[in-house]
């Protein structure tokens, strides 16, 4: 949803006629999800024409951050304030999972404020459950940050010692420690220290980018997966934490 709004903004700011229309799948849990998390009324902003259909949801699914604009870092620390007074009322999921979802959102919030060259960012999370393969329920903890800007190769090629050959190579660069677009030996570390604080402390963490034209998906056992896709208009980040019983750490 936030890749949408992104992709919905970035039309809405280009010059001439426009006109945007969203559809939900006709009986979809997809339409209860954006319910749940307010899509539509931010949506509502930026297109002219919104349909949504009732659907049936996650009965497990709750909203720890409803879709959020986010403009200074006073409004990410209200946004993570919110954020932390749910998980300490275990109403969203167990107190456990403050700590990760906390890294996720500062380290990502900050490269938007600070790299992507735009106004906004945008954010969303949730917790609820999905079916494995084995017919056993998985819980997980979701948050999706994004923004419209400059995007990660072109973030990181404004440091000459850092010049990928293509938005994959960027995007797996911007991961290791030290990488950044500004010259200081003392930045870069966001990205690398997310993925392993958070991500690398269980293998079935998952941390995807999708910018420019490229995909990268980090799991927690180590394994990276990559795809060159149409070019997208700034970044998207996706963490997903599965955890597996509140008296456990995911």
């Amino acid at each position: 949803m936030v890749g949408t709004l992104i992709l919905a903004e970035r039309f809405w700011s280009m010059a001439g006629p426009r006109s945007i229309g969203v559809t939900f799948p006709t009986e979809s849990p997809a339409s209860a999800y954006a319910s749940l998390l307010e899509f539509h009324e931010v949506l509502l902003d930026i297109a002219r024409d919104v349909t949504h259909p009732p659907g049936v949801g996650d009965p497990d699914a709750k909203q720890i951050i409803p879709v959020t604009r986010f403009t200074t870092s006073d409004e990410v620390e209200l946004i993570a304030n919110s954020m932390a007074q749910k998980f300490q009322t275990e109403q969203v999921g167990p107190s456990f999972l403050l700590q990760p979802c906390h890294v996720v959102f500062s380290e990502l919030a900050d490269n938007v404020l600070h790299h992507s060259e735009t106004k906004r960012g945008l954010v969303a999370a949730s917790s609820g459950t999905y079916l494995r393969r084995d017919g056993t329920v998985q819980r997980i903890v979701e948050i999706a940050i994004g923004d419209a800007g400059i995007g990660i190769a072109r973030a990181i090629m404004k440091n000459p010692h850092h010049q990928p050959s293509d938005d994959v190579a960027a995007i797996v660069l911007a991961l290791k420690e030290g990488v950044s677009g500004v010259e200081d030996r003392y930045r870069g570390f966001g990205l690398w220290y997310l993925t392993q604080e958070v991500v690398r402390r269980a293998r079935a963490r998952v941390f995807a980018l999708r910018s420019g034209r490229a995909y990268v998906r980090l799991r927690g056992d180590g394994t990276v997966k990559s795809k060159a896709y149409a070019q997208f208009p700034g970044t998207l980040a996706h963490v997903i934490i599965p955890y597996d019983a509140p008296s456990q750490q995911p």
